[in-house]
């Protein structure tokens, strides 16, 4: 069997933070690809996108499809879940959406890099397009999900050799 070609769209919409968008895109590409031999993922699926944006940005998404009215650290839109227009084509497993504010809070109060902590938001974000919850499911639901996201933390924290998030010079 051929390995899936992936696709990967990245966008950062944040006013003050510059991405090397070559390095998520690897990364997502390579997480999918290894996590492509447990899920079944159907044929037509070979796209991804990622929105990098702010806390102002992400809270209104975060209101409008939850109801919770505060920002959060990522945001999964899943284009295999609930009611699917026939009509529409799509070949995207669906959008991830990361507060870069939030990532470089909680990186500094869990004592990694904001790189380190945007791939654990990334693979946390793909997880969730791949059908897992931790939220009002069983606790061996949770684990397996936990178990998922340290392995590919640990499979793809090399997947760059220098810093790819920085403050924008104005």
């Amino acid at each position: 069997m051929s390995e899936k070609i992936w696709k990967a769209d990245i966008s950062n919409i944040h006013n003050g933070i510059v991405i090397d968008e070559k390095i998520p895109e690897r990364i997502l590409k390579k997480g999918l690809t290894l996590a492509r031999a447990k899920h079944k993922i159907p044929r037509k699926i070979s796209g991804i996108s990622v929105i990098f944006t702010d806390d102002k940005e992400i809270k209104k998404f975060n209101k409008n499809y939850r109801g919770k009215n505060k920002a959060t650290d990522v945001l999964s839109f899943s284009q295999l879940e609930g009611e699917v227009d026939k009509s529409v084509i799509s070949d995207s497993l669906g959008d991830i959406m990361i507060s870069l504010d939030t990532a470089i809070k909680q990186a500094k109060e869990n004592d990694l890099t904001t790189e380190q902590e945007v791939l654990r938001l990334l693979i946390h974000g793909m997880l969730h397009l791949l059908g897992y919850e931790h939220v009002n499911v069983s606790e061996d639901i949770v684990k397996e999900m936990q178990q998922w996201e340290d392995f590919l933390f640990l499979k793809l924290k090399s997947s760059w050799r220098k810093n790819w998030i920085s403050p924008k010079k104005f």
